[in-house]
């Protein structure tokens, strides 16, 4: 009988270092998941819009009057020349605020922002 019990107690103890172990990993796979939809939702880049649908970030638009109202509009919300977006033959575009160095803002408060010009779309 005592020979039962210790043969028990040896596969309990198993047992619960198995259950453990995977306890460990499932959480660890847990944390990876939840990073990835973090990422997801969060979209490729960090905006205060958050994510559209498709996980990407929500794109801005802001309708102007004219070409130079666009154009003055992302250049008091960047710090250097705006970046221009023309549609062609088609009229109108967009102009889009920049940092100091000169590239294009995708990120924070103003990220992403199209401020556009002609007609709607």
């Amino acid at each position: 009988a005592q020979a039962i019990l210790a043969q028990v107690e040896l596969l309990t103890r198993t047992l619960c270092f198995q259950v453990s172990a995977l306890c460990g990993a499932a959480m660890r796979l847990l944390s990876k998941v939840i990073k990835a939809i973090t990422k997801i939702t969060k979209g490729s880049k960090s905006t205060s819009r958050g994510a559209g649908p498709s996980g990407a970030p929500k794109v801005h638009n802001v309708q102007h009057n004219s070409k130079k109202a666009a154009g003055e509009a992302a250049q008091n919300a960047g710090q250097s020349k705006p970046i221009h977006h023309s549609n062609g033959p088609s009229g109108g575009g967009h102009y889009h605020s920049t940092d100091s160095a000169g590239d294009k803002i995708s990120s924070g408060s103003q990220g992403g922002v199209h401020h556009n010009y002609g007609k709607k779309m």
